[in-house]
């Protein structure tokens, strides 16, 4: 969350808590004691939702990266022995379509190594028979596909994530709007009740309805 929608759901955790503290008198007004009841759901909901949202897309960033890393040198791990088995057998052909290092490899493009890696595998599986000198079986070209069927779905997920991430910034927003409904047009006006009976509680409840600044400043909320 931004820091003015924290202070705003601080605002709101000051409210619900000021009543918890005098209970015994808030749900004597039972409009009043089911406004907090809804107004705590709503700080729940906030709290649920904002802790998601702060969750870092890195971890999904790091995770692509990994598999990329591991995809590049299996690949490698495959064609360099078939580059050498081109060589010997003079395939000239083949031979340049195998001589890709590990640097090569790792220098494509996220959204290309996948289709580059699968172009190989389709070239080199059906000369496996003749690729068991050179330690290429099909268990080698097994362990290849699963690592560029891993890697595919990884390069779409960083923008899953910041695509997720925005919806549920928009959430937070939403369920602000929410609460703010609660207080101005349900709490707000009934607080008024108390004012005759525990004009103290009336008067910290309209210091709970200011907005604290994190920044130094103070904004009011006022009410109906």
């Amino acid at each position: 969350m931004e820091d003015k929608e924290s202070d705003h759901l601080d605002m709101f955790r000051a409210v619900s808590k000021h009543a918890s503290d005098n209970q015994l008198l808030t749900d004597t007004v039972i409009a009043f004691k089911d406004g907090i009841i809804e107004l705590d759901g709503t700080i729940a909901a906030i709290e649920d939702v904002s802790g998601e949202s702060q969750q870092k897309i890195t971890g999904v960033a790091t995770g692509k990266q990994d598999l990329r890393i591991v995809l590049c040198e299996v690949t490698f791990g495959v064609i360099s022995p078939v580059k050498a088995y081109a060589f010997k057998k003079n395939l000239p052909d083949l031979r340049a379509k195998m001589s890709y290092s590990v640097s090569d490899l790792k220098e494509v493009k996220d959204d290309q190594i996948g289709a580059l890696a699968q172009g190989l595998w389709n070239i080199v599986n059906p000369l496996v028979p003749s690729l068991g000198d050179y330690a290429i079986t099909a268990a080698s070209m097994t362990v290849w596909q699963n690592a560029i069927n891993a890697y595919k779905p990884s390069v779409a997920a960083p923008r899953i994530a910041i695509t997720h991430k925005a919806s549920l910034t928009q959430d937070v927003k939403t369920l602000l709007k929410e609460g703010n409904v609660i207080l101005k047009n349900i709490l707000d006006p009934i607080s008024i009740v108390f004012k005759p009976l525990q004009p103290h509680y009336y008067s910290d409840y309209r210091k709970a309805r200011i907005i604290v600044d994190s920044g130094g400043g103070k904004t009011r909320v006022t009410g109906t």
